[in-house]
């Protein structure tokens, strides 16, 4: 399958601490947020890594024409922000070349067994992946809650709920395309305007290792104490 990690955001709530640098090349015990990235995916099973940039788009090609797996690596530069879902649409090619695609936020800092979550999802008779994590913080998350048979979903919710989060990393089947060019002018971001439509359409895989959204200072300073994983 091919890749999309999703780059092109300002990180302004970082500005203030992180200068003149994208959210993926803040670093994390020496190392940037998208080396880890890309170690993820550096399988056999993963073809090609299309990052989309905009916000110091410089930064990121240079940093990936230095990189051992510049060759692997697309950069799809937007000139305004197209949004998850328009990067996506924008890419819709490349995506479309294999029967699933891989998608992530790549200013989260994560964790976990490429091979693991991809058997995962092959094994499922739904054809698209979430991947899921605990999170006391409902406020900056989308929450799966499900009672008996039913799944709702809250996205940054400003009252308690319980139940795993949304990681922001998917395997999704490429059959979803035609729907989200259908939908195109009604759907912006993945989390916010495609998982609720889709919800019943969703596998659930558990990430048990670490995950954390580098997205303020706070967050930053404690993925710096508590993530280890030096690989």
């Amino acid at each position: 399958m091919n890749a999309l990690l999703l780059s092109s955001g300002f990180g302004t709530r970082l500005s203030s601490f992180v200068k003149n640098k994208p959210k993926c090349l803040v670093k994390v015990n020496k190392k940037t947020i998208l080396d880890y990235w890309l170690n993820i995916l550096d399988t056999k099973h993963i073809d090609k890594i299309v990052i989309n940039t905009h916000y110091k788009h410089n930064k990121i090609f240079e940093f990936v024409s230095k990189h051992k797996l510049r060759n692997k690596i697309i950069i799809s530069h937007e000139e305004k922000i197209l949004g998850s879902i328009g990067a996506i649409l924008n890419n819709r090619k490349i995506l479309s070349k294999y029967s699933n695609f891989f998608v992530a936020h790549s200013d989260n800092l994560t964790s976990f067994n490429f091979l693991n979550f991809y058997k995962y999802h092959l094994k499922q008779k739904k054809l698209n992946t979430v991947m899921t994590f605990d999170t006391k913080n409902f406020k900056d998350s989308g929450i799966f809650e499900f009672k008996k048979k039913k799944i709702k979903y809250y996205q940054k919710s400003q009252t308690p709920v319980k139940g795993p989060a949304n990681a922001a990393i998917y395997i999704f089947n490429k059959k979803i395309l035609k729907y989200i060019f259908a939908n195109r002018k009604k759907i912006y971001d993945i989390s916010s305007d495609l998982i609720p439509i889709i919800l019943y359409q969703l596998n659930f895989y558990h990430n048990n290792d670490f995950m954390i959204d580098i997205g303020n200072k706070s967050n930053l300073l404690k993925a710096r104490r508590l993530f280890k994983n030096d690989t």
